[in-house]
C-alpha cells in the first residue's frame, strides 16, 4: 500500500478486503488441537492429526500475506494507527484460518 492516499482510506480498504475476501466461506476457524491422547487414539493414529490448509489453497492469500508482512516490518519504531490495527486483525484472521 504505497499509494499517496490517507491512512484512513487504506485502513478502510484493508477492512473491506478482509470482510469480502478473507473472512468468508470456505475458510473456517480451526480449533486448537488436543495434544494429549488416550490409548485408543494412539492405536488408530500414531501421528497426531493437526489442522492444515489443503495444498491447492496454501497460497490463496499470498499477496495479502506479503502486504501484511511488509506493513508489520515497517511498524517498528513508528506510531501505530488504524491501518496498523486492521493489518494486525488481518494477520490474526489468516492465522486462525491456518494460512500461517
Amino acid at each position: 500500500l504505497r499509494m499517496n492516499v490517507k491512512s484512513s482510506v487504506k485502513s478502510a480498504a484493508v477492512r473491506l478486503l478482509m470482510c469480502l475476501h478473507v473472512d468468508r466461506d470456505p475458510q473456517a476457524v480451526s480449533k486448537i488441537p488436543v495434544l494429549t491422547r488416550v490409548w485408543s487414539d494412539i492405536k488408530k493414529n500414531p501421528e497426531p492429526q493437526l489442522p492444515y490448509v489443503d495444498v491447492s489453497l496454501r497460497y490463496k492469500f499470498g499477496l495479502i500475506q506479503q502486504m501484511v508482512s511488509e506493513h508489520i516490518n515497517g511498524m517498528a519504531g513508528a506510531r501505530w494507527d488504524e491501518l496498523s490495527r486492521h493489518m494486525l486483525k488481518m494477520l490474526r484472521t489468516l492465522v486462525s484460518f491456518n494460512f500461517y
